[in-house]
């Protein structure tokens, strides 16, 4: 991101208390650094919800800017990838390769992300657990991989390789596997504002689900009220004895229309 013309971008998936968030905030505070290697993360790059991911990546960021779009699920759950707004995710999601972002994602599952999206992805980090007294996240890290002609991806363990000495003198390498690794929470002062900023965000998303929760729930009427009064006036002119043909062109709708309302009576 910083030195080459591209974009980095990952996804923490783990159940709720694993320490996913945290984790993320401590890499994206390992990456973003300026030109002296300070940190520059702060949590204004922090995202709840889908409008403030798209303010965030529109900004003029300079390379290597990271940002974090938590609980990405409520934003990019795949139940809802026929909506606008998330075809419209997926469009600015590819366009952070151009502006050389860092993208982080936490959700509880890879299986909530669009599947788009998830093949943009570069690198799979799964939490298993805070340490409080070391005060580290054990997490395991996987590099992702897509093969672009079968739309496939494929998971790679990273590996440690070591120098050694064969039983017959030769040079050899050895290939070990690397199980897990160990990520510090991140610094307490980015800790404490980001709980404040996500308590204050989750609260207007579950106010804002509970009004569409609400409207769902009332009666819809039966009828709007055009469609009434188009009705009221076909019974009127079926009164006078006209047909439907006629009831129709007055009223403005199908002959067919009609003849459905007056069907049985």
């Amino acid at each position: 991101m910083h030195h080459k013309n591209k974009m980095w971008s990952a996804v923490f998936c783990a159940e709720p208390g694993s320490g996913k968030s945290w984790a993320a905030l401590s890499i994206a505070d390992l990456l973003d650094r300026d030109s002296d290697d300070k940190p520059r993360f702060t949590i204004d790059r922090v995202a709840f919800t889908p409008l403030q991911f798209m303010a965030l990546v529109k900004r003029d960021w300079p390379k290597g800017t990271v940002i974090i779009l938590d609980d990405a699920g409520l934003a990019l759950c795949s139940k809802d990838a026929m909506t606008k707004i998330v075809r419209q995710l997926g469009k600015v999601f590819q366009s952070c390769r151009y502006k050389n972002l860092g993208i982080l994602l936490t959700l509880p599952s890879l299986s909530m992300l669009e599947s788009h999206t998830r093949q943009l992805l570069k690198a799979y980090v799964e939490p298993t657990g805070i340490d409080f007294e070391r005060k580290q996240t054990r997490v395991k890290y996987h590099v992702m991989q897509t093969n672009v002609k079968q739309g496939k991806t494929y998971f790679h363990r990273p590996e440690r390789r070591e120098r050694g000495v064969s039983a017959w003198g030769y040079p050899i390498i050895h290939h070990y596997v690397v199980d897990s690794v160990l990520v510090d929470v991140p610094r307490k002062g980015l800790t404490s504002v980001y709980e404040r900023k996500r308590r204050h965000d989750l609260k207007q998303w579950y106010d804002e689900q509970y009004r569409l929760l609400s409207e769902m729930g009332k009666p819809k009427p039966s009828m709007s009220s055009e469609k009434e009064r188009a009705y009221a006036k076909a019974v009127r002119l079926k009164k006078r004895g006209l047909t439907f043909k006629a009831i129709a062109k007055q009223v403005k709708r199908h002959p067919e229309t009609v003849r459905m309302w007056f069907k049985g009576k």
